[in-house]
């Protein structure tokens, strides 16, 4: 039966986000506020899919630990399930994306368009240098800056592979970062199509304020989000 459910969910799951892919263009060509909302509405209906067939449910923890003003958010990476419900979580963040995605048919405008800043990852450094101008536009349009720092999905008990990158905006912008940590890579494993119910717990770490040296700043992030991951996938 599971089984079932499973591929039950990724029929529908492809059905209603090209039907949203498909009717959601004129309002985002008339105004990216009423077109965020649109897609809020697209993750919406996935995670109420992804409730209603797998039994997946979700749970947001520490959520006050995210300021007000622009910060970085350095998010484990373990599931598609974040993409879209970080969307809801954070609704005033914007995602700096593996350039890959923003070649997808409509998809890929549609990222764009919402400012989502697409990275090449094979350039290394100078792909960072290309995009801190977007990063800081969106800084100081009041967003926040969400990254995965592993710069991939990860599965569960995967050895970690931080990425220097997010130390680059840390000290260039002199900005807060807020580790948070997940274990949707339970239930929404990676490749595989069975997902299993349960409840996805994201996790809002404290902040680690502006200031830190880049080895010692890229050290207490990693073991704060590890040290969490291992304690909600336990």
């Amino acid at each position: 039966m599971l089984t079932l459910r499973s591929w039950l969910f990724t029929l529908l799951f492809y059905v209603w986000t090209l039907f949203c892919l498909l009717t959601i263009w004129p309002v985002m060509l008339w105004s990216l506020q009423a077109g965020r909302s649109c897609v809020n509405g697209w993750s919406r209906g996935v995670l109420w899919l992804l409730r209603i067939l797998v039994g997946i449910t979700y749970e947001v923890r520490g959520l006050q630990n995210v300021p007000e003003k622009p910060c970085l958010i350095a998010c484990k990476h373990q599931s598609a399930w974040e993409i879209f419900a970080l969307l809801l979580i954070l609704p005033n963040a914007t995602f700096v994306m593996k350039r890959e995605l923003a070649g997808i048919p409509l998809f890929g405008w549609y990222a764009l368009r919402l400012g989502m800043i697409p990275v090449d990852r094979e350039k290394g450094p100078a792909a960072l240098r290309t995009i801190t101008p977007a990063v800081e536009r969106a800084l100081q349009s009041n967003q926040h800056i969400i990254i995965f720092p592993e710069g991939t999905r990860r599965p569960v008990g995967a050895e970690p592979d931080y990425k220097t990158g997010i130390a680059h905006f840390y000290n260039r912008f002199a900005i807060p970062c807020v580790p948070a940590a997940l274990n949707s890579g339970r239930y929404w494993l990676n490749g595989v199509t069975i997902k299993r119910p349960g409840t996805i717990i994201v996790s809002f770490l404290p902040a680690i304020e502006a200031g830190a040296r880049p080895k010692a700043f890229m050290k207490e992030m990693q073991e704060m989000i590890e040290t969490e991951t291992d304690k909600l996938s336990g």
